[in-house]
């Protein structure tokens, strides 16, 4: 019987392999797009915790190019399907290079790229000539870099938005030719996060972004003499994870999210229309409905990042979470840093009604070893690496060696003396 239960299974297991191997046979090689009314979705790349901070393009043939981060080694890494298969390349490296990338392609069907240098806290640009990738140095003045957006115009020359998270500023970065231009679009209060930039049929840049402190979704555009503002949404926490295009009359559409209500929003301008006929006389106003009792400030702390998650002595770590305060009134927050179980940094932090705010800490360790990070319960770690690239410490080894040796002659010690006291005098 159990012969015959696993031949049985034996044939099954066979027909399977047969079946599997002829649909992979049957089905044609291609990048994940919809055709004949289903998705066709495949892996690009399998290393080791690849796929963060993503940009695709599409080229003229319809061919997708995609930049994105290697997680395991904070490089910058790029992907084109040729036709037959994925090429796939780090574009720059060692670590630290490669978060919030944008890609766009030129009228070649070359790939640029813009990404963020988190070692160097620099705004760094890459493009491939056709031979080579030329990577250079955008802005290296203070923490700058995140939050980016690429876009190039019709001379396939770079455009860039993104924040300067040293003055929570947001700024503007296009290529002349010869040199970078650079200048802050907006600057009070903290303004410049989640951008998403567009270039009109003129090349002027249309930037949409958030304001942090007023919680708003904002947007500017240059006018070919002087940039002009505005605010687009301002009900509730709404404007991060933005999206912005053009249409063919150059007006913008913007998709982002509402925070406070975990809402997907769209905005879109509308050109002024005639003046409207005089509105009727008002109609007696109705008394104000009552008003609900506010609740409290209720804080937590959700999410929390670690990068690089293994580096070298003495090199930067970077943490962040975000506080989240879930009431109706405006509050303060002691966000504590424990690194193996000791606090190391500590940050108070103001959080308005129904409001996030992001708390970065930095810090270097010497020691080689596994560290453990806990906020508020939100735990992580990450690895500093030794001169040999160990994390463990031969002292610390030869330390336990040396105790387990002393407990061990300790018990024969006792034993010895037990065994006298019962011998026969």
């Amino acid at each position: 019987m159990t012969k015959l239960k696993v031949g049985k299974s034996l044939s099954v297991f066979l027909a399977l392999t047969l079946v599997a191997a002829l649909a992979a046979a049957l089905v044609p090689a291609s990048p994940a797009r919809a055709q004949a009314g289903a998705w066709a979705v495949e892996t690009v790349d399998s290393a080791v915790w690849v796929g963060q901070f993503t940009s695709l393009a599409l080229d003229s043939g319809g061919n997708p190019h995609i930049s994105y981060e290697d997680g395991s080694s904070s490089d910058l890494k790029y992907a084109r399907w040729t036709g037959a298969a994925w090429a796939v390349e780090t574009v720059d490296a060692p670590g630290g290079v490669g978060a919030f990338t944008s890609i766009a392609l030129d009228s070649s069907n070359y790939p640029h790229i813009s990404y963020s240098d988190w070692t160097k806290r620099d705004l760094k640009y890459a493009r491939y000539d056709g031979a080579a990738w030329q990577i250079e140095t955008v802005d290296s003045i203070g923490n700058v870099g995140r939050f980016i957006s690429l876009a190039l115009d019709s001379s396939n020359r770079p455009h860039i938005s993104y924040f300067d998270d040293t003055n929570y500023d947001l700024k503007y970065a296009r290529y002349d030719g010869a040199v970078w231009a650079i200048e802050t679009v907006d600057s009070p209060g903290d303004v410049g996060a989640y951008t998403s930039i567009a270039l009109d049929s003129s090349n002027y840049p249309h930037i949409s972004y958030y304001d942090g402190t007023n919680y708003d979704l904002k947007y500017a555009r240059y006018d070919g003499a002087a940039w002009q503002i505005e605010t687009v949404d301002s009900a509730g926490d709404v404007g991060r994870y933005i999206s912005l295009a053009l249409d063919s009359s150059n007006y913008p559409h913007i998709s982002y999210s509402d925070y406070t209500n975990g809402d997907l929003k769209y905005a879109r301008f509308i050109p002024a229309a005639p003046p409207p006929p005089p509105p009727p006389p008002p109609a007696p106003r109705a008394s104000p409905p009552l008003q609900r009792p506010l609740n409290p400030p209720r804080m937590s702390l959700q999410y929390l990042s670690i990068n690089p998650q293994q580096t070298s002595a003495n090199q930067p770590v970077t943490i962040i979470t975000n506080v989240v305060n879930t009431g109706d009134e405006a509050g303060n927050y002691n966000v504590a840093l424990k690194i193996n179980g000791q606090v190391e940094q500590s940050r108070m932090v103001s959080v308005g009604p129904q409001g996030t705010q992001p708390v970065k800490f930095t810090v270097t360790k010497a020691q080689a070893g596994t560290y453990t990070v806990d906020i508020a319960g939100q735990k992580g770690s990450f690895i500093i690496l030794g001169a040999g690239g160990s994390t463990t410490s031969s002292k610390g080894s030869a330390g336990l060696i040396a105790i387990l040796i002393l407990g061990m002659l300790v018990l024969v010690t006792v034993i010895a003396l037990l065994l006298t006291r019962r011998s026969p005098a």
